[in-house]
């Protein structure tokens, strides 16, 4: 969803339904006391200084607009990091957002919304600009329970704007609409006091306006996510055996239509990724001088899956991409199988079939090895989707040397994951360590520990274990790389020759893993 005249105009709406609200508008006269250093009853006959209260009321307004434009800019960065999960929180919150209309229509009651903290107001003498300035930013924060259905609404659509300068900007047109007819109070108190009070007689009208208002944010946000966005990539066709589905998308560096089709005769990478994904960036710089080692012969299409465009091109501009780079086609689930972990790369030979998938990041050498049977006459040698175990390369914290996957080759090898603090993990760690010494000559374990306690912690437990095999540390990168880890303990077995065998999800008896092991190693 990009940034309109659309946002403008529900921020701006969003700020004047503030201002008639139940908790805003009846305290406004306390307010402008405070800030002009009259009583409320001298203001109702307009005797105040009018400067003053022109004034410092541009101050409160401005307090109140720093506290939600930081609101505004937290939310845009948290909401444009969840990746491919965003479009289902945008539905949760949508549906939210409806309950909270329900709330200010009186259907039912919500009571932390009817929340509202207040500092004390008596009349100063002299109020300074500076006081009207810390009393706009202790309502910002402290009406936000109660305004807080609207104010919901306005920070969701304004993660959609685009980019965060686009975000801040919509909570500074929502503060103009809260903000500019408290300056014109200020002003043409008398009158405007007057008019409040008829208003207060339709409070009911105005709580049904708001709670509309609030459904029709609920549907901007909700039904953009269950719809092809305007221009999106499209899959054509599903695949006919092992041939790809053709699709098509717009390259967000050139501009321009991109086809699968256009590519035959060529060897395609077609690389899903996402920019909030670390091994994805990592793979990148490979993937450039792939497409510009062998561009007579390969080409390479990254798909991101992202759930808006933005954060992609904002990447582009930066990371040097010179291949292109398209939006997630609407129906690729369908047609190449869930992505279950990114980065995710299928190649696809020059016939148009579909001969091999892999998650995890890849080195440049790595991708050449794969690439480099399909690159040689074009036929395809043995059509399969063989998925290869991702390399890893960290150090053992038990001995500190250097472990690599690699260095395991012809070896069957379990890489498992596991932590301290779970039971099932320490329940089978007896087995792992009689299957190393029973089978070291065809048989290694990599133990990847998922603590966040630390490498000291993991080491000195690994070693009141007894454990006699390599243990590395991961912050969660390693783990993606190997398509999501979702429960520990996880095992994934990596046959000699490199390929992933199979992934078990839990604990396994001693007489199990054997079993795996004399299956893979004969």
């Amino acid at each position: 969803m990009e940034f309109t005249l659309v946002n403008i105009l529900i921020a701006f709406g969003g700020g004047i339904l503030s201002f008639v609200s139940p908790c805003v508008l009846p305290l406004i006269p306390m307010y402008l006391a405070y800030m002009t250093g009259v009583s409320v009853k001298d203001l109702e006959t307009d005797k105040k200084p009018i400067k003053k209260a022109f004034i410092n009321s541009l101050f409160f307004v401005f307090g109140f607009t720093i506290i939600f434009t930081v609101f505004a800019a937290i939310f845009y960065i948290i909401f444009n990091n969840l990746g491919g999960v965003r479009v289902w929180v945008d539905r949760a919150v949508a549906l939210l957002l409806i309950v909270f209309a329900l709330h200010v229509m009186g259907v039912i009651t919500i009571p932390f919304l009817n929340y509202e903290a207040r500092m004390k107001t008596e009349t100063k003498k002299d109020p300074s600009v500076i006081s009207s300035f810390i009393m706009g930013l202790v309502f910002g924060a402290g009406w936000t329970p109660c305004i807080g259905p609207i104010l919901s609404g306005i920070l969701m659509t304004a993660t959609d704007s685009g980019n965060i300068a686009g975000a801040i900007v919509m909570l500074v047109v929502y503060s103009l609409g809260l903000g500019v007819p408290f300056i014109l109070t200020g002003i043409a108190t008398k009158t405007l006091l007057k008019l409040f009070k008829s208003i207060k007689k339709h409070m009911k009208a105005v709580e049904i306006v708001s709670g509309v208002f609030l459904i029709g944010v609920a549907l901007f946000i909700a039904i953009p996510t269950f719809l092809p966005k305007s221009g999106d990539p499209q899959v054509s066709g599903q695949k006919s055996s092992d041939q790809a589905a053709d699709f098509t998308g717009v390259d967000l560096v050139t501009g321009k239509q991109v086809a699968l089709s256009q590519y035959k005769g060529k060897v395609v990478l077609l690389n899903f990724w996402a920019t909030w994904c670390d091994p994805c960036r990592e793979e990148i710089p490979a993937l450039i001088e792939l497409a510009r080692k062998y561009s007579n012969d390969l080409a390479v299409i990254g798909v991101s899956i992202d759930d808006t465009s933005a954060p992609v091109i904002d990447y582009l501009k930066s990371s040097g991409i010179s291949y292109p780079i398209i939006m997630k086609p609407e129906g690729i689930e369908q047609a190449y199988g869930d992505i279950m972990g990114v980065p995710t790369t299928y190649i696809i030979d020059k016939n148009g079939k579909q001969v091999k998938k892999f998650t995890g990041g890849r080195t440049l050498e790595q991708f050449e090895q794969l690439i480099a049977p399909y690159l040689s006459g074009g036929n395809t040698p043995q059509p399969q989707n063989t998925l290869l175990a991702p390399e890893i390369d960290a150090v053992d914290i038990l001995t500190g040397n250097k472990v690599t996957l690699s260095q395991y080759k012809g070896k069957v090898v379990f890489v498992n994951f596991w932590a301290t603090w779970c039971p099932p993990c320490r329940a089978e760690i007896p087995s792992l360590i009689t299957l190393q010494t029973t089978f070291k000559d065809k048989f290694a374990i990599i133990g990847v520990s998922v603590d966040t306690t630390g490498a000291d912690s993991v080491k000195q437990f690994s070693k009141a274990m007894g454990i006699n095999y390599p243990v590395v540390m991961d912050s969660g990168a390693l783990a993606e790389k190997y398509g999501g880890v979702s429960s520990i303990p996880t095992t994934v077995v990596v046959k000699p020759n490199g390929e992933v065998a199979v992934k078990i999800i839990g604990g396994k008896s001693y007489e199990a893993f054997r079993e795996i092991v004399l299956k893979y190693s004969e």
